[in-house]
């Protein structure tokens, strides 16, 4: 799924190519709460691809394994450094220009997918000018 800033009268782009089900044991509380982090962050934190003529672009994609889901949420960004890209879920952590906010976003949203016994990690595509916010949880037995 590709979410593209609307644009003037309020239409958003999707894409729902190749959609399956998979299911995970999950809260969903909790999983509202981590997405509304992550997308809230990648709109936040993110650049437009066009330095800010048109639009933003962020995006969410899910990969299966044999007993995990890999999911991904992307935006485009600056440079991150490796050391920032790990200190990323650091209680109280703010990265890059912008310093706003509280810095507990990106680790509540460790804590939540930990809490599923998943993990979390970002990532940075210097080619693409992307930031990834990967993570993985198990899937359900049933």
């Amino acid at each position: 799924i590709e979410l593209i800033s609307p644009d003037l009268f309020g239409r958003l782009q999707t894409d729902y190519s190749d959609v399956h089900e998979v299911i995970v044991k999950a809260h969903t509380k909790y999983m509202i709460c981590f997405f509304t982090n992550a997308f809230l962050n990648a709109t936040r934190y993110g650049k437009s691809p066009d330095n800010g003529k048109k639009e933003w672009r962020i995006g969410f994609y899910t990969s299966e394994n044999e007993d995990t889901v890999e999911c991904g949420i992307w935006n485009h960004s600056n440079s991150l450094t490796e050391n920032e890209l790990a200190m990323m879920f650091n209680k109280g952590e703010r990265l890059g220009q912008k310093k706003s906010g509280s810095g507990f976003g990106a680790y509540l949203m460790k804590r939540i997918i930990e809490g599923h016994k998943g993990k979390i990690w970002s990532e940075f595509n210097p080619d693409e000018s992307k930031i990834y916010i990967k993570f993985e949880l198990p899937k359900s037995e049933s």
